[in-house]
C-alpha cells in the first residue's frame, strides 16, 4: 500500500502478529488508515510466480490487481484475507462481494498464471 510504504506486503497474512487471523489483520489495517482519504488508500494485490527449469533458466511472472482500501466496515463473504476491504479499480464493491467467476476474471493470481501458461504454450 502506498500510504503504508508498501506494507503489509509479503507479510500480509501476519500483519497483526504471528498468531493473527484475517479479522485481526483487517481491523489493524482499518485502524492504521483511519482518517486517510480515499485518494491515499491505493493498494494492489500482487502475485509473483517463479520458475527454475532443470537447465537453470529462471523466470518470474507477475500479476497485479489495483484498487483501494475501503473506509467502511468489511463487506462480502466470497474471499479471504483483505478481500472484504479491497475494492478493485473500476468497481464499487469489494473483492469479497464478487462472485468466484468475477473474481477469477480479474485475479492477480490468474494474470500471473495466464502469463506462465502462455510461456509454456510457446515451448511446445
Amino acid at each position: 500500500m502506498d500510504e503504508l510504504n508498501g506494507m503489509p506486503g509479503v507479510r500480509s497474512a501476519r500483519w497483526s502478529g504471528p498468531a493473527c487471523d484475517d479479522e485481526e489483520n483487517n481491523a489493524l489495517l482499518l485502524a492504521q488508515l483511519d482518517g486517510v482519504p480515499r485518494v491515499r488508500r491505493r493498494a494492489r494485490f500482487v502475485c509473483a510466480l517463479a520458475m527454475v527449469a532443470p537447465d537453470g533458466e529462471r523466470r518470474v511472472w507477475h500479476g497485479y490487481l489495483p484498487g483501494h482500501i475501503t473506509d467502511a466496515a468489511p463487506m462480502g463473504d466470497n474471499g479471504f484475507g483483505y478481500d472484504p476491504l479491497f475494492i478493485p479499480a473500476g468497481l464499487d464493491v469489494t473483492s469479497a462481494e464478487l462472485t468466484p467467476a468475477e473474481k477469477d476474471s480479474i485475479s492477480h493470481r490468474g494474470a500471473a498464471v495466464r502469463e506462465f501458461v502462455g510461456y509454456l504454450g510457446g515451448l511446445a
